[in-house]
């Protein structure tokens, strides 16, 4: 489940220029695919005795996804503090598109390049304190 999510939010971050309906699109799809993995759903298509629990780590799941979809919303204000507030929990490439795509925000290069770079000493400090 936690791959399927993480598929769409992969998917999500690869549209470039999207319009506000195709966003909001998105957040239907993203809440289709989740009622049709729900635990519930799912024990309907597998044998009962077979079923093992089912779990979704909360960084993973629809909430992951649907906040990282909402965000192309945020001024470009709020866009740079959500990412300094979230830089570890998603992958570079997810947020730069943020930056660089969302329908209203457009960074100069040189806070990119900042934020690529904090990026960088926190996965250095993660591999030195691991």
């Amino acid at each position: 489940m936690e791959a399927g999510f993480r598929t769409l939010l992969e998917g999500f971050s690869k549209i470039y220029d999207c319009s506000t309906e195709g966003r909001a699109l998105m957040s239907i799809d993203l809440a289709t695919f989740a009622a049709n993995v729900s635990r519930q759903n799912l024990a309907g298509h597998i044998n009962q005795e077979c079923l093992t629990p089912i779990t979704v780590s909360p960084k993973f799941g629809m909430e992951y996804v649907d906040m990282y979809i909402k965000v192309f919303y945020f001024p470009q204000e709020d866009v740079i503090e959500w990412i300094r507030d979230h830089i570890s929990e998603y992958h570079l490439t997810h947020l730069l598109t943020l930056v660089s795509f969302g329908a209203h925000n457009h960074m100069p290069q040189t806070h990119m390049q900042h934020l690529v770079r904090r990026r960088q000493i926190i996965k250095e400090f993660q591999v030195q304190a691991a």
